[in-house]
């Protein structure tokens, strides 16, 4: 059964003044004492030498993020492109929000609640797959995991539910199948997001939803271009779906999170950002 198609857009020498010939050690006197105009050259030596930590330092990890991104291949940009656009020769035309990275705000902790209604082994799935979304993104995302007893939990800043209901068209969904919501802080950043699915969709369906869509808002990926619909958690396309998938992020997909969350970039990015940066094809 074919789950997360639709998502639906709910609005809401002397140097520098300092003699270092100058400083007084006396065993009668603390070991600190010194002249006050000491002090004062000190003080500033010590700030120049932290300035040339700090800029090297940002100077280490841009040049870091650049070889990085040097070293991408146009596969791994078409795969990048696919996940966060669902565009280009591996893209499936199908993303939370077209033209624009989807995610939560870096440094988001996001609350998954999982009703009761879903069952045990699809709960274990979730939880399982959940474990990687901390590494993915490089700790820009971090998640903790409750359930409840509610059969339909609202969903609250900064959460991303998951339910079963045997009509998902109830609430939304264009078809039976089940889908994900969204509700927007602004264009591409997340509030909320909301996965409500029938009780015959797989585990890997329902992991594909509450963290593929929910939690990290990818877009689909066509199976049949990566090698088939158990290389990506996010795999789609003719005759493939989401309960056909990996279950979890698999090596391509990790590769393409860490990659862009290693990046100057933030959700809610354009597709011009990321071709500027290198991430994807233009």
């Amino acid at each position: 059964m074919h789950s997360a198609t639709t998502h639906v857009v709910q609005a809401n020498g002397k140097r520098n003044g300092y003699n270092f010939r100058s400083l007084k050690h006396d065993t009668a006197r603390s070991w600190w004492y010194f002249p006050a105009w000491n002090v004062f050259g000190f003080a500033i030596v010590l700030k120049k030498i932290v300035s040339l930590i700090a800029v090297s330092f940002f100077l280490i990890v841009g040049s870091s993020t650049l070889w990085a991104q040097a070293q991408l291949q146009n596969r791994d940009r078409e795969v990048i492109e696919a996940l966060f656009f669902g565009t280009g020769p591996l893209g499936a035309n199908t993303c939370p929000a077209y033209q624009r990275w989807t995610g939560f705000p870096r440094g988001s902790h996001i609350t998954i609640i999982v009703s009761t209604t879903v069952s045990n082994e699809k709960r274990d799935q979730i939880r399982s797959t959940l474990k990687q979304v901390s590494q993915a993104t490089h700790g820009a995302i971090t998640v903790s995991f409750q359930i409840t007893e509610e059969s339909e939990p609202p969903a609250n800043a900064f959460q991303v539910i998951s339910m079963t209901h045997p009509s998902p068209t109830l609430f939304g969904c264009v078809s039976n199948e089940g889908c994900t919501h969204h509700e927007w802080q602004k264009p591409g950043i997340l509030k909320s997001s909301r996965a409500v699915q029938p009780d015959n969709q797989t585990p890997q369906a329902y992991a594909h939803d509450v963290i593929g869509h929910g939690i990290l808002g990818m877009c689909h990926i066509l199976a049949n271009g990566i090698g088939g619909p158990e290389y990506s958690l996010m795999s789609d396309g003719e005759g493939v779906y989401s309960g056909q998938s990996s279950g979890r992020l698999t090596e391509l997909d990790m590769k393409a999170l860490q990659t862009v969350f290693s990046s100057n970039l933030s959700p809610g990015a354009t597709r011009q950002d990321f071709i500027e940066a290198g991430l994807i094809n233009p």
